[in-house]
């Protein structure tokens, strides 16, 4: 009888476990290269892949993202690369006094070669995401 109720309480409790979503995102520099990675762990599989090319205003870049050109991840023609990770932030207690009108990192990725400069755009705004960044750039610095 003990082994029944046994067996029944680890079938109902195991129908409670959900699955944790986490991605992985890393950079590291290891003498003269460069390497970034990650993983994207969500419903939603990041299967389209898409260029956008130089223009005299942007610089080139490919990006990694949803079907709905959401980017994930991303890196521009200067090494410039950057990827979300998932977080657990109360966007109400924020109080913006200067929020960016749209997607901050489009504009890190089209107009910076390096994490130096990116960090001057994003210190500039109030930028609003349930997320965290990372940056590397191609001379190893991560932020």
């Amino acid at each position: 009888m003990q082994k029944y109720f046994f067996l029944i309480l680890i079938s109902l409790s195991s129908g409670f476990i959900s699955t944790i979503k986490a991605c992985t995102i890393f950079s590291c520099a290891r003498g003269s290269e460069v390497f970034a990675a990650a993983n994207e762990d969500d419903m939603t599989p990041f299967t389209k892949v898409w260029y956008n090319p130089a223009t005299k205003d942007r610089y080139a870049s490919v990006c990694f993202g949803a079907p709905d050109m959401q980017i994930a991840s991303a890196m521009n023609e200067h090494g410039l690369f950057f990827d979300y990770s998932a977080a657990n932030y109360d966007l109400s207690k924020l109080a913006l006094t200067n929020p960016y009108p749209g997607d901050i990192m489009w504009e890190v990725l089209e107009k910076c070669k390096t994490v130096k400069e990116a960090l001057l755009i994003l210190k500039k705004y109030d930028y609003v995401s349930k997320s965290q960044v990372l940056l590397a750039d191609k001379e190893g610095n991560p932020c």
